[in-house]
């Protein structure tokens, strides 16, 4: 009995029982470090994508005046990781505001075009605002453009500066090789907001009525770009520092609201890619 006991204990673990223990603040040091330089990581990372997308792309908007630009797209200036730049045609560079922006990445290039110079001759203005347009294109031409031009709706509702520089915008676009660069018509405010209530088709098909007529065989394709309530509250602030009213600002936000959808509003701001005939389907905005 004796002999088998001692088999027993002889056949026990010799280490001695230890009760386990909490992590010591040694190693709550190093995992807090270890989370912090994962952390430092992903930020690094995000900023290089964000200095690659930089490195790599822009957006162009050809606008009338500044404000054209800010109350049609002001909501994709304020998400658009891209940098930006407002081509501003009919406004010179004396008559803008100063130390006005707040949107990132963000830059105005007047153009300072003079309609009455060409004492309407409207053939020779339109080829000059086209040359302009593409000289932007080739100054950006290792890049990815995303060059945004305005709508135009019916004789009543266009504005002359508006209209020509819509006729150039499609001038270059029509035929355009099919490479780095995407072509998309806005729809500027307040023209657009009239147009919807009073016509009883949309923009899109009197684009393509227009395309048709023409003889250009574009065609064109409606983008929603989704707004969060920051980014039009963005867009609002923008306007104000530059000078517009605020009649101007409370009705471009409430149509910029409600522009894809009521109960709930469902903000966002509305862009048509043009598409060439012979070309893919759409990139993203």
């Amino acid at each position: 009995m004796q002999q088998h006991i001692s088999q027993q204990n002889n056949n026990q673990d010799p280490r001695p029982f230890r009760p386990s223990k909490k992590p010591g603040a040694k190693k709550l040091a190093a995992i807090i470090v270890i989370f912090v330089i994962a952390l430092a990581t992903i930020a690094v990372i995000k900023s290089a994508q964000k200095k690659h997308v930089a490195a790599t792309s822009v957006s162009i908007i050809i606008a009338p005046h500044l404000n054209d630009a800010i109350l049609s797209l002001g909501g994709l200036i304020a998400t658009d990781k891209r940098p930006t730049i407002i081509a501003d045609f009919f406004e010179a560079s004396t008559s803008l505001p100063k130390n006005i922006f707040t949107f990132p990445n963000t830059t105005i290039e007047p153009l300072s075009f003079d309609s009455q110079t060409y004492a309407g001759d409207t053939t020779t203005e339109e080829s000059d605002l086209a040359q302009t347009i593409q000289a932007l294109l080739v100054a950006n031409a290792n890049k990815t453009v995303y060059i945004y031009g305005p709508a135009t709706f019916n004789a009543a509702l266009n504005d002359p500066d508006t209209q020509i520089l819509h006729q150039a915008f499609l001038d270059v676009a029509t035929g355009y090789p099919v490479g780095n660069t995407q072509f998309f018509i806005y729809e500027n405010y307040p023209a657009a907001q009239t147009f919807e209530r009073t016509v009883v088709y949309s923009l899109k098909k009197n684009l393509q009525n227009e395309s048709g007529q023409n003889g250009t065989g574009l065609i064109f394709s409606q983008i929603n770009i989704p707004l969060t309530a920051a980014e039009v509250n963005q867009k609002s602030a923008e306007l104000s520092a530059i000078g517009q009213d605020l009649s101007t600002i409370s009705a471009d936000q409430q149509f910029t609201d409600s522009r894809c959808g009521l109960n709930p509003n469902q903000p966002c701001e509305t862009v048509y890619q043009i598409i060439q005939a012979t070309s893919s389907a759409p990139a993203p905005y």
